[in-house]
Formats: structure tokens, C-alpha cells, sequence
């Protein structure tokens, strides 16, 4: 009898695991977010990426644009959740990299009908920092290459045009004369 109580509970237990699993949140990718925005409409999603471009504050709130390397959503996160970022991904930087937990909303009514999360919270994964970019010798090479055709032309064209003043001139002198 201990054996079929046992076993009823663990098959319970077994049957209710994958349920909770599937009420927690979705980690889903912008690709995804897109493509399928009719199925995550109004639903709790997991997005991860890099904060770039710039933070707007909004009062209370904030927008961040996230990068997860393949399209950039839009997130609505309160003030306080903002001020956690401490550098945004642009030229030369790459910004924090985030795990925002919020409510996905394909055409948000509140925002102009843009898509957009609405962040329940946010998690600063790692910090953002200086990217150095190194010297291409090709491009260096074309940098110093390039303006020598260039100045070249140049001359030519200043030379031709010098030459052809005096006799301008001249032909001016002569027709005055007569």
C-alpha cells in the first residue's frame, strides 16, 4: 500500500513539473519576438542584450533600446531600473549587456502602437566597455594613397589654368588697343 502511495505522489509531482516550467517565462529572441509577435502578444517574455544608442528618460520611466545582435526592441523600464546601466553600446563602446523579464506587447496602445517590453525587471549581466579598434593597414595604406591622384589633378588643372590667363590677357591688351 506505502508503494502505491509513493508512486501516486511522485506521478503527480512528475505531472504538475513540466505545468509549472511552462507558467514561468519565455526566453525568447528578437527574431522570434517578431516573426511570432501574434503568439507573445500581452505575454511575461525573457530578452537578452546589449543596451545601445541612448537611454530617454521619460519622467518616472525610461526607454532602452536592446540588441540581442540580431534587431534592436524597444524596452519601457522605470527610472530606477535605468540608473542600473552604466554604459550604452555605440561607436568605440560596447554597452551592458541585460536580461530584461517584462510583458511583450506587439502594438502597445500606450506607446503609439509600437512593439515594445514592458520591463518587470531588470538584471545587468555584465558591464559595457571601450571597444578599441585597430588600424586596418589596408585602409591605411588607401587613406595616404587616395589624396596623392587627387593633388595631382589638382595641380594640373591650376597649372592649365595659369598658363591660359596670360594669354587671356594679352588678347584682351591687343583687341583694347585697336
Amino acid at each position: 500500500m506505502q508503494k502505491k502511495t509513493l508512486l501516486f505522489i511522485i506521478a503527480v509531482i512528475l505531472l504538475l513539473a513540466p505545468a509549472a516550467s511552462l507558467a514561468e517565462s519565455e526566453e525568447v529572441g528578437s527574431n522570434d519576438l517578431i516573426d511570432r509577435a501574434k503568439d507573445y502578444d500581452t505575454t511575461t517574455v525573457v530578452y537578452t542584450g546589449e543596451v545601445v544608442g541612448d537611454i530617454l528618460d521619460r519622467g518616472e520611466y525610461a526607454w532602452l533600446a536592446v540588441c540581442d545582435g540580431s534587431n534592436t526592441i524597444g524596452c519601457y523600464v522605470t527610472k530606477a531600473q535605468a540608473d542600473q546601466i552604466s554604459l550604452v553600446g555605440g561607436y568605440g563602446r560596447k554597452g551592458d549587456s541585460v536580461r530584461i523579464t517584462g510583458v511583450f506587447h506587439r502594438a502597445c496602445a500606450e506607446h503609439g502602437g509600437d512593439l515594445d517590453i514592458h520591463a518587470d525587471s531588470l538584471e545587468v549581466l555584465s558591464i559595457g566597455a571601450r571597444v578599441q579598434t585597430p588600424l586596418s593597414r589596408p585602409v591605411a595604406a588607401l587613406a595616404i594613397a587616395l589624396p596623392l591622384p587627387t593633388a595631382a589633378m589638382l595641380l594640373l588643372v591650376w597649372k592649365r589654368r595659369a598658363a591660359s590667363r596670360p594669354n587671356e590677357r594679352k588678347i584682351l591688351t591687343s583687341s583694347s588697343e585697336k
